[in-house]
Formats: structure tokens, sequence, C-alpha cells
């Protein structure tokens, strides 16, 4: 557990460094195409579908059995039944 917290404080401290020193400008660059980002419509989608999502495994309540299928290598779908 202390290499642990050694090796997380160390890359904190070496991300601090490199961010400091790529400056505003680069900030600016990055924050501006995550703006971008995240106004595109596939983007849009996920989160529709996500909140969908959401919503109807809160509505499900928590004791109600859930089955991921698999889509592909990344995806996962949450399955189960409706009510």
């Amino acid at each position: 557990m202390t290499r642990f917290r050694i090796g997380l404080g160390a890359g904190l401290a070496v991300g601090f460094y490199l961010g400091a020193r790529a400056g505003r400008g680069r900030y600016e660059q990055i924050n501006r195409t995550v703006s971008r980002l995240r106004k595109t419509k596939p983007l849009h989608k996920v989160k529709a579908a996500v909140d969908l999502g959401r919503g109807r495994l809160r509505t499900r309540g928590n004791h109600a059995p859930v089955q991921l299928v698999l889509v592909d290598e990344t995806t996962s779908l949450v399955q189960g039944s409706s009510r």
C-alpha cells in the first residue's frame, strides 16, 4: 500500500509539472477540443443511451436480477426482465 501511495504521489507530481510546463495555451487547446467533442452527435447518442439505461435500472430496483450481454470485446449491455 505504501508503494502505491508513493507511486501515486510521484505520478501526480510529474503530471502537475508537465501540465505546468505546457502552459495556458495548451490548456485552452485541450479545453476547446473537449468542448467540440461534447457537442458531437455520437456523444449525445451515447449520453442518451446511458441516461436511458440508468433510468431503467433505477425504476427496476436493486433486487431485480440483471445479466450482462457481451456485444463485442469492449461493449456489454445490461439485460433483464422489464416491468
